[in-house]
């Protein structure tokens, strides 16, 4: 999957994004963090009555050479003693996680959480510890951390502390976890998504015991919330290449989306396609942008070929496999608590994906309506359609060109104003009102019939012209 025509990814160019390589990094490390002045000082203060380092994400991002996003710090101090000290200092708290030893505050207006070193209990819910205990040092509060790109912390004077090999895994891009896989992941089921999405979020590859314990211990992913599901699942679509993580571990995304499981065995014996269901909605993923909604329809949008499968001659036909994938967008929609604005719009490009579409305004126009009256729902439909066509076999893209004239095309159509719902007219109820209209039925009939006008090219969408024929219609 990884370097394929569609899927290209940037493994090979991985080692720009540090600073050095190999030995030379130990000595750069101080090039690579720049910490911001506020957290410097905010580690001074805390630094005067205990032990304090910056962990996590930031100290990886760092690393790595990307943008880091978040400080967040690990101290030995007790949870109270971290307050006191803040409020002292004039800094605002966040009565959030403290009973799990957490400070969160607005730091000189800067969101920062702050934890004491801990170690965890048994997690009997497989997502939360019943009880946190205080732990001896930063080394084995690191070791409670789901994986070694995690598992670092930094300080400005005394550098680097990597007790479980993260900054190897980083040099040698690969996802690990933290002590034993099966008991890091049995902890806390969301971290299987997570290494899925991190592996994809900075193509890495999962090392080999990890990749084993996520596949064998996907089924606990069920006793996750369906709001945190959907956070990861969201996160990991909207990296830039996912596509080899859904293929590689479909049987996880299947243990959340059930019906991803037939379309990895679904053939597609068609001189259309050169690979099964499964593989070329992954590769229809990748080729397409990484906005939410396309990345979503385009996982979703041949979700219904199984279901649909039957072969003559040896050839398969899908008949009537786009409206059975909108039901079953609506019912991942509905389990996985999308947005309402995802719900509505992802099951409507599932339906119309297959949709031929002519390049005139008047086609253009009757397909918006279909999309809800929505010409950004119309330009993920030509994105949606340009990633289906680059996954068919090669022969066959040529599609790809059609839906990029259909931008082209609604992008005049855009330029020149034209409405794609009623609320576009250039009239509206009051006019009506005016012309001797009430409200009701009927003179939504008359907006109706004006707005079918402007969009069949019959009358512009002038306010003079469309009050002469309204009046017409009284």
């Amino acid at each position: 999957m990884r370097g394929s025509p569609i899927i290209a990814t940037d493994a090979v160019k991985r080692k720009n994004y540090f600073h050095c390589k190999g030995e030379e990094l130990a000595g750069a490390l101080t090039d690579a963090f720049e910490l911001p002045a506020w957290a410097g000082r905010l580690l001074a203060l805390l630094e005067m009555h205990g032990e304090t380092w910056v962990v996590g994400g930031w100290v990886r991002d760092s690393l790595l050479g990307r943008e880091p996003g978040d400080v967040d710090i690990a101290c030995s101090l007790p949870v109270a003693q971290t307050a006191s000290i803040l409020e002292k200092a004039g800094q605002t708290i966040i009565p959030v996680g403290m009973a799990h030893g957490t400070v969160a505050t607005l730091f000189e207006g800067n969101l920062v959480e702050i934890t004491s070193f801990r170690r965890d209990g048994a997690y009997s819910d497989g997502r939360h510890p019943d009880t946190v205990m205080p732990a001896s040092g930063i080394e084995e509060d690191l070791a409670r951390r789901d994986f070694t790109v995690n598992s670092m912390a930094w300080h400005p004077e005394r550098g680097l502390k990597d007790p479980f090999g993260g900054q190897a895994d980083l040099m040698a891009g690969v996802i690990r976890c933290t002590g034993e896989p099966a008991l890091r992941l049995k902890e806390d089921a969301l971290r299987i998504l997570r290494a899925l999405r991190f592996a994809a979020k900075l193509d890495f590859s999962i090392e080999p015991e990890t990749a084993s314990a996520l596949h064998y211990l996907s089924p606990d992913i069920a006793k996750l919330s369906r709001e945190r599901i959907f956070a990861e699942l969201d996160g990991l679509l909207c990296t830039p290449s996912p596509g080899w993580i859904l293929l590689e571990y479909g049987d996880v995304i299947g243990t959340v989306i059930p019906e991803v499981i037939p379309c990895i065995t679904c053939p597609q014996t068609t001189k259309y396609h050169i690979y099964d269901v499964w593989e070329h909605i992954c590769h229809t993923v990748d080729a397409s942008p990484a906005r939410r909604t396309v990345r979503w329809a385009a996982m979703l949008h041949d979700i219904g070929k199984p279901e649909t499968h039957f072969q003559t001659d040896g050839v398969s036909h899908f008949y009537g496999h786009a409206k059975a994938g909108e039901a079953i967008s609506r019912r991942v929609a509905a389990d996985l608590r999308f947005p309402r604005s995802l719900a509505d719009t992802v099951p409507l490009l599932v339906r119309h994906h297959d949709d031929p579409v002519a390049a005139d305004r008047k086609a253009i126009n009757r397909m918006i309506g279909r999309l809800g009256g929505n010409p950004d729902a119309f330009m993920d439909l030509c994105d949606l359609k340009v990633a289906d066509a680059l996954a068919h076999a090669p022969e066959y893209r040529g599609r790809a060109e059609q839906a990029v004239q259909l931008k082209e095309f609604l992008a005049e159509m855009l330029a020149q104003h034209e409405p794609f719902a009623i609320k576009d007219l250039a009239v509206n109820g009051k006019d009506l009102m005016e012309l001797g209209f009430t409200p009701g039925p009927g003179m939504g009939a008359a907006l109706k019939a004006l707005f079918e006008a402007v969009r069949d090219g019959k009358l512009p969408n002038e306010r003079a012209a469309l009050i002469a024929a309204a009046a017409q219609l009284r």
